[in-house]
């Protein structure tokens, strides 16, 4: 076994006015915690002063690592360099800014412990918890909007059985994880879909449960129009490198991680 239980992977681009206090939040849970842990910052290239907050508060805490990217590659590129270099049993991604609390980490541990391959969050599922400012209402629509169109895009090429493919909290047994980042290839948003894809063909256990949504700061960098056909042009890629039979993973071993949290 592992000595690091969970590895925490966070992406960040000019997240300045918000990742410090990312940090604390995650830290400080995890602390309570009997499991060990790291916490993966990856500077994707920031013009403001990501990096330096981060080196500041990791000042003397050796849980926490930063992974800087020389130029910007997107969320895809340092969410894989991230995966990559974790050491944890497990290893789970959470956005920046915040979005989804570390305190719901355990129920996606727990699930992935007795029966799966890989949890996500699903923003639909009729039990998630949406936190949202009421002047964000319209944002959020037109988000919602735009994120329906380009699930019905995602279901009918590539994950038929995947609500919400952009959830921005999945967790992973960190073997598996390794070896699907290591045939990723998509660098923006829709890394994601090619994530889950690569684990379906490969006959992974992907399992979707409810999140809490914490909707209450700025509206995400996302740009609706812009990204969403930019995402969807990404999904036409991803189903010609599934014919073309480059998603096959390496041999990994067949028994499951068996590391229950002390």
């Amino acid at each position: 076994m592992r000595d690091i239980f969970l590895s925490v992977v966070i992406p960040a681009y000019n997240e300045s006015r918000v990742i410090v206090n990312t940090l604390r939040e995650i830290s400080d849970y995890l602390n309570k915690q009997a499991y060990s842990y790291e916490i993966i910052v990856i500077d994707d290239a920031s013009t403001d002063d990501t990096k330096q907050k981060v080196l500041d508060f990791s000042r003397g805490n050796e849980k926490i690592k930063l992974l800087s990217n020389k130029h910007n590659e997107k969320k895809g590129a340092s969410v894989k360099k991230g995966v990559l270099s974790a050491k944890g049993n497990y290893v789970t991604y959470l956005d920046a800014d915040y979005a989804y609390p570390i305190n719901q980490i355990d129920r996606f541990l727990n699930i992935l412990e007795d029966a799966t391959d890989i949890v996500i969050g699903n923003r639909i599922h009729p039990d998630t918890t949406y936190i949202v400012k009421p002047s964000w209402f319209n944002y959020i629509y037109r988000r919602f909007l735009m994120s329906r169109i380009f699930n019905m895009g995602v279901r009918s090429i590539l994950l038929k059985d995947i609500s919400d493919s952009q959830c921005g909290i999945k967790c992973f047994q960190t073997e598996t994880a390794k070896s699907i980042f290591k045939k990723v290839t998509v660098s923006n948003f829709a890394f994601d879909v090619e994530v889950l894809y690569i684990a379906q063909k490969n006959g992974k256990k992907i399992t979707q449960i409810p999140v809490i949504y914490n909707y209450i700061d700025e509206p995400s960098s996302v740009q609706l129009f812009k990204d969403t056909f930019r995402m969807l042009k990404s999904l036409i890629q991803i189903k010609l490198n599934g014919w073309r039979k480059k998603y096959t993973l390496d041999s990994v071993s067949p028994e499951r991680t068996k590391s229950k949290k002390p």
